[in-house]
């Protein structure tokens, strides 16, 4: 499947919305850098992982430690750029 950083950002906001229900509203790109366990989005660590594994299930990846400690998935844009770094180097 040849993905771009535009695809995964469409998947990562689709899999927010339709699994999380994060209101439209809040799924733009104003927000990506606000941190999902904070004040706007209020996601649990619960919801972080239940995000995580949508998005390996998605893209049949394991998001393995290394890339969670460098990058993050603390964020719309970092998630995107650890899905990034998955998809488009595999």
């Amino acid at each position: 499947m040849a993905e771009s950083k535009e695809s995964i950002e469409n998947v990562v906001v689709s899999v927010l919305r339709s699994k999380l229900f994060v209101p439209e509203k809040m799924c733009s790109v104003d927000y990506w850098n606000e941190p999902l366990t904070g004040e706007l989005y209020k996601f649990s660590a619960v919801d972080l992982a239940y995000l995580m594994f949508e998005l390996e299930k998605v893209y049949s990846i394991k998001i393995n430690a290394d890339l969670l400690k460098a990058h993050g998935f603390y964020s719309i844009s970092a998630i995107v750029e650890t899905i990034k770094l998955h998809v488009l180097t595999d």
